[in-house]
């Protein structure tokens, strides 16, 4: 598995970006790593129920399981300020409110029109490479990569992980297949 730290510094090294594109990979990115989303939770989510506010950013997805449930996403503002989610996606959302007037979070901006998943996956894609990251690895290996992260920072709190990635408590999901 990669080391997420290689998004992180580019996240970083990108944070005074002015171009459209730099600006939604910068949001798409720190979001689906801090609220550990898959790329199709990325795609489901909508300006209505994303809400930026108090440093937070509260989001409502629904999920790949079979009920297809909606869950509520909460991502914390993060210390370093290069890194964060919520200024990311704020000024990523208040970008596009007045030129993208969509109910779409996520954008195909060759198009201009809303991002569908294939679309997500190659931007995801796109940051990856842009980065070294070899191309064996996918849009979600970007979800492993944070939780074999989140494993390895939390002294393997599997409690804790199951909560952030949202599985069942006592799911074995993390240990068998996502700390590589």
């Amino acid at each position: 598995m990669w080391d997420l730290t290689i998004i992180t510094k580019w996240a970083e090294t990108s944070y005074d970006a002015k171009d459209i594109r730099t600006l939604q990979w910068r949001a798409l990115i720190s979001t689906m790593i801090f609220g550990a989303l898959r790329p199709a939770e990325l795609e489901r989510m909508r300006r209505e129920t994303t809400i930026v506010k108090d440093h937070t950013i509260l989001t409502q997805v629904r999920t790949k399981t079979s009920g297809g449930e909606v869950i509520r996403i909460i991502i914390n503002k993060h210390p370093n300020p290069r890194i964060d989610a919520v200024e990311a996606l704020q000024r990523w959302l208040d970008y596009t409110k007045t030129i993208l007037k969509d109910e779409h979070v996520w954008f195909d901006i060759e198009e201009s029109r809303p991002a569908n998943l294939q679309r997500i996956n190659e931007e995801l894609t796109a940051i990856l490479r842009e980065n070294g990251i070899p191309e064996t690895f996918t849009a979600y290996s970007i979800r492993h990569a944070v939780i074999t992260h989140f494993a390895r920072r939390e002294g393997a709190d599997w409690k804790a992980i199951n909560a952030y990635a949202r599985w069942e408590p006592g799911s074995r999901v993390a240990q068998e297949y996502y700390t590589v």
